[in-house]
């Protein structure tokens, strides 16, 4: 199991292997499209917690190392990706402020964090 995250509250996280991307919200998804082509499997939903990508930056997925080319996981990531891309070119991206950009870090890990404290169990 593996995180890709570009949320810097992740570079301490210890449960499992952090992989942090300088980048945006749609860059973490490329980059987790990259691994699912590398036989990777999504553990976390690309689109959790319901918070478009002009609200906030962060975005962190769980994935999963396999055998094979998870098609599920690739149909996934591709309509994500798709379903960003319209939404970004759509939403002018909204003005945050340094505590609001904190909150929504807080918001990532604490989905996340949460999510892999259950899987891990």
């Amino acid at each position: 199991m593996k995180i890709i995250t570009n949320n810097k509250s992740f570079l301490t996280y210890k449960k499992v292997p952090v992989e942090y991307v300088d980048g945006s919200y749609l860059d973490v998804f490329i980059k987790v499209r990259d691994y699912v082509h590398k036989n990777h499997k999504l553990i976390t939903h690309p689109l959790y917690g319901n918070i478009p990508p002009t609200t906030t930056f962060f975005r962190t997925l769980v994935i999963e190392e396999g055998d094979h080319l998870d098609f599920q996981s690739l149909e996934l990531i591709e309509n994500s990706i798709s379903k960003v891309e319209r939404i970004i070119k759509k939403d002018k991206a909204k003005e945050i402020t340094e505590a609001i950009e904190k909150d929504l870090a807080f918001i990532d890990y604490t989905l996340i964090s949460e999510t892999l404290d259950n899987i891990i169990l």
